[in-house]
């Protein structure tokens, strides 16, 4: 037995105990680690002498102590295991404690005065307590002495994530939902709870929806700022609207989108929060984002019209009689939406009914299903109805014109789909199933059509196309527009409040294509016959 180990208190040797094994690498430094007890404590371990002495000529003959504590009786072995090098790269004393766990030291030492350490630094300023105070629990099954595991690392890593999204899941169930808001605060104003539902509900379920996603992101944004969603300053407004156009890059539309949103939800708030669709500041901002990121015009055609014309004149859709319910429904989809350039829910939403649809030989006359009311519109105005003219009747040498009658194409849909209706008033009719059609359905029906027109291209190649029911708005207004009709019957067949809606958004360039289409002879567009 070693001479410095001649005061220890010795701890009978029990299963499970470790035993410590030789150097078996080259020591590149001595070192001497060694702890020393002061009286009493409930909070230190009171060691007699415990030595570590490291140096050339005790290789082989590692030191094996066993550490206990005299006010508590004995509970487990701790044995220091010197398995690795004791260069200055890793100055720490690892124990192994249960065969489980591995307990490290730090390598300072606990007299502050003898390293020039801070006092208040954990660990140096109470000698009383052990230098145990400061531990680190390193699996042991894997790697060497003083070195934490990659498995460890990553259990530590997922358990500070996990804990991390705990929190702010916590803090967005806390914050109130849009709806919410507005009911809150029209209630602090006096309104009854009744009242409060009304005037929250005044949006439409569409614009709640998109509103409702804005808020969400809102105030997953002021979660990890800390700021109040419900009463922001102006300067936190520009902060947020600065957020989308630098980090999330949205485009100058979708910032104003937010910023519509956010004054629709708390104008009932507080006085400032009214001026945010009206400060200046903020109007000076997004001109600014204007400017740096300027709104792209769309000025030629993103696909031919020519060609989705022809098309709709040749098999599958033609001959008439040939054709099948899914072809039908596809091609009078979109002469109706090329004649009337209405919305998509705009002709989901016609009736068939006896007082809500007048077919005659020249036009036929739609109105629109009960409750609904287009876009723009508002509540209290009655909806204009929807006149479609029919084309001449062509001459006994040509079925083309004929073929792109939007009279024609309605007539014959609804002696296809007499047998299948059961009552329905909606004019468009499922082709399978006995569900209502939803208007993303009408959608996809005209989109079908453009995409058939170029059946011989790829996909990857359809998707460069733009290939949407909305872009057929765009050139039914175009090509009336192109030959010489009306601005204000484009305006009220499209229902615009302004003609700048049209120059921004809807104007395209129909030179390039306007020989070819005046081959095909006259078409309904924008509820007006060109010729």
């Amino acid at each position: 037995m070693p001479a410095d180990a001649a005061d220890s208190t010795l701890v009978p040797r029990s299963r499970g105990r470790f035993v410590g094994h030789s150097h078996c690498r080259k020591i590149q430094c001595s070192s001497r680690l060694s702890f020393q007890g002061k009286g009493p404590s409930t909070q230190r371990m009171d060691i007699k002498s415990v030595g570590v002495q490291c140096c050339p000529g005790q290789l082989g003959q590692p030191v094996v102590r066993s550490v206990r504590d005299q006010s508590k009786p004995q509970t487990a072995n701790v044995c220091v295991s010197n398995a690795g090098s004791t260069c200055l790269g890793s100055r720490r004393t690892g124990f192994l404690v249960a065969q489980s766990g591995r307990v490290r030291l730090p390598s300072f030492c606990s007299d502050p005065q003898d390293t020039g350490q801070d006092p208040d630094r954990p660990g140096a300023s109470n000698s009383d307590r052990p230098l145990l105070a400061i531990q680190e629990l390193v699996h042991s099954s894997h790697g060497a002495s003083g070195r934490t595991s990659p498995q460890a690392t990553r259990v530590r890593s997922i358990a500070v994530a996990t804990q991390r999204k705990s929190s702010l899941s916590k803090c967005r169930k806390a914050i109130p939902s849009r709806m919410e808001v507005i009911r809150k605060s029209l209630r602090r104003d006096g309104f009854s709870e009744r009242a409060a539902e009304v005037i929250a509900k005044c949006r439409r379920p569409s614009t709640t929806a998109l509103y409702d996603a804005r808020w969400r992101i809102w105030s997953d944004w002021c979660v990890h700022g800390k700021i109040d969603p419900v009463l922001p300053t102006l300067g936190q407004i520009g902060d947020f609207l600065l957020h989308l156009f630098q980090v999330k890059r949205l485009s100058v539309s979708a910032i104003k989108g937010y910023r519509s949103a956010l004054a629709s939800s708390l104008k009932f708030s507080t006085c400032k929060a009214k001026e945010i669709g009206s400060d200046p500041r903020l109007s000076a901002m997004v001109a600014f984002f204007e400017r740096e990121r300027p709104v792209p015009r769309c000025v030629t055609p993103k696909w031919n019209l020519t060609c989705v014309l022809w098309s709709l004149t040749k098999p599958p859709y033609e001959p008439m009689a040939a054709a099948s319910l899914m072809n039908w429904t596809v091609k009078t989809a979109f002469l109706l939406a090329f004649a009337t350039a209405k919305r998509s829910s705009e002709i989901h939403a016609l009736s068939c009914a006896t007082d809500y649809m007048l077919l005659t030989k020249g036009s036929v006359t739609f109105h629109y299903m009960p409750g609904f009311f287009p876009k723009t519109e508002v509540h209290f105005q009655v909806p204009e109805p929807i006149v479609i003219p029919a084309l001449p009747v062509p001459p006994s040498d040509s079925i083309v014109n004929r073929s792109l009658c939007p009279v024609r194409a309605v007539k014959n849909y609804m002696s296809i789909t007499r047998e299948f209706r059961n009552n329905r008033s909606r004019f468009f009719i499922p082709v399978k199933g006995s569900q209502d059609v939803a208007r993303a359905t009408v959608a996809r029906w005209i989109a079908i059509a453009v995409s058939r027109a170029y059946a011989r291209l790829s996909s990857i190649d359809l998707k460069s196309y733009g290939i949407s029911a909305h872009e057929v708005r765009a050139l039914s207004t175009s090509w009336a527009f192109h030959n010489r009709s009306p601005l204000s019957s484009l305006m009220e067949a499209a229902a615009w409040k302004s003609h700048d809606t049209f120059s921004r958004f809807y104007l395209r360039s129909m030179t390039a294509q306007s020989g070819d289409l005046l081959k095909l002879g006259p078409v309904v567009a924008a509820g007006r016959i060109i010729q």
